[in-house]
């Protein structure tokens, strides 16, 4: 099936010399009109995401960094957190609820790989669970 060939804007009879014909003008903003269409819904969906997924920026526990030198020894506890969102108490708390209950969850570490940790929880502290004295 043969294309519609449009008429060239500046041959077009009727036009004014630099006047496009409608329908050049409607072709030529056809793709800007469809990119920004995009950006409003993208835009649209982050949005949500951001106010949706609010609770999905708790403190909770993943794998604890690797021992270093001079940390005492014991249970390992790695905490993901957001550190502006998250008090320290917050932290404290989560890594408490890992450690048995006869031991103390003592912070030896932070770091902020994001191998264990997501975007949103960027910072992840490491605690040893050691005997209460």
């Amino acid at each position: 099936m043969a294309l519609k060939e449009l008429p060239h804007p500046e041959r077009d009879p009727g036009l004014d010399p630099g006047e496009q014909s409608k329908d050049a003008q409607r072709l030529s903003s056809a793709p800007l009109n469809e990119l920004l269409s995009l950006l409003r819904a993208a835009g649209l969906l982050i949005a949500l995401a951001a106010v949706g997924g609010c609770g999905a920026v708790d403190p909770y526990a993943t794998l604890a960094r690797a021992p270093q030198p001079g940390q005492p020894s014991g249970q390992r506890v790695g905490i993901c957190y957001n550190g502006l969102r998250s008090s320290t108490a917050q932290v404290q708390a989560e890594a408490q609820r890992e450690c048995a209950a006869d031991t103390l969850a003592q912070p030896v570490d932070t770091d902020w790989y994001m191998q264990m940790c997501p975007l949103l929880l960027p910072a992840r502290a490491t605690f040893v669970c050691t005997a209460k004295k």
